[in-house]
């Protein structure tokens, strides 16, 4: 399965998370950001990086990705899509 890996480095992931937490300081959302970070594993912080596409994989191996702590699934809709969130 092709994957692509996108590098953040600080100065551009501030700015992200300056995009998406419009009701919060910046300051706020960033130190959020960094608790965040540090009291994750090195294994979680890859996991969240995988983008699964479900229409590659299917229900069981989205369902395992998920419980692996996959980032995100793409391709996947309704009922299919509330079950991986409940296992994720």
């Amino acid at each position: 399965m092709p994957f692509r890996i996108v590098v953040l480095n600080e100065q551009n992931w501030e700015k992200s998370i300056e995009k998406r937490c419009i009701n919060m300081k910046k300051s706020d959302a960033i130190q959020k950001a960094k608790t965040l970070l540090q009291q994750m594993t090195t294994e979680e912080k890859v996991a969240q990086m995988i983008q699964v596409s479900y229409a590659d994989v299917g229900r069981e191996e989205a369902i395992r990705w998920a419980s692996l702590g996959a980032g995100s699934f793409l391709h996947v809709l309704g009922d299919d899509a509330r079950e991986v969130q409940r296992e994720a």
